[in-house]
């Protein structure tokens, strides 16, 4: 967990507690000795993570840690399709390097080409019960490559999304995430 996560995890709380969600924690993911080859458990476990989620629920709302969340912020699942994905478009945001890492991680493993524009963040990302399937464990062994890397979450989901030609939603830029830095977060009462 990050140092500011206690400040996030409070706007966490009451977004779902505004919006009647359930909110988890992916700290209760134990990782299985099927995946004892992985050297990046933190994608692996966040995977896990929402794999286990979408046996329980029809949809689930991922957030990163270090993404605060309005207290104005309406009820996201409301603005997307029930089977569709919501997410960020990364080509429209500020994550250049990471769009250009994803490429190139899929490239070394001769998968699929993502156009810039066509990254989606995983920040801050609604994945139907469909997805569920592509969280499968023979599947994820199999692209232990895709995985096994510090941005291994967003190129997963990025490599299922694009080869399946997966139907996205793009949120409205209202949601779209910023990643904190010390000076946002020092000043609290801006959260409160």
């Amino acid at each position: 967990e990050r140092k500011w996560s206690h400040k996030t995890n409070k706007s966490f709380d009451l977004y779902c507690e505004k919006n009647d969600i359930n909110l988890v924690s992916e700290s209760e993911i134990e990782i299985p000795n099927d995946f004892k080859e992985f050297k990046n458990t933190n994608s692996l476990k966040k995977l896990l993570f929402i794999n286990n989620q979408l046996e329980k629920n029809k949809r689930v709302l991922y957030v990163d840690n270090d993404c605060f969340i309005s207290p104005n912020c309406d009820n996201i699942f409301n603005k997307i399709p029930k089977t569709a994905i919501g997410a960020n478009n990364v080509g429209n945001l500020y994550y250049d390097i990471e769009s250009q890492s994803v490429n190139l991680i899929l490239k070394e493993f001769k998968q699929v080409s993502i156009k810039r524009c066509n990254i989606i963040s995983t920040s801050v990302i609604i994945l139907p019960k469909s997805f569920k399937k592509h969280l499968d464990k023979k599947l994820l062994l199999e692209n232990k490559q895709i995985i096994d890397n510090e941005l291994g979450l967003i190129t997963y989901i990025n490599y299922v999304i694009h080869k399946n030609n997966l139907k996205v939603s793009f949120l409205d830029n209202k949601y779209n995430c910023k990643i904190l830095s010390k000076t946002d977060i020092s000043n609290e009462e801006s959260y409160q």
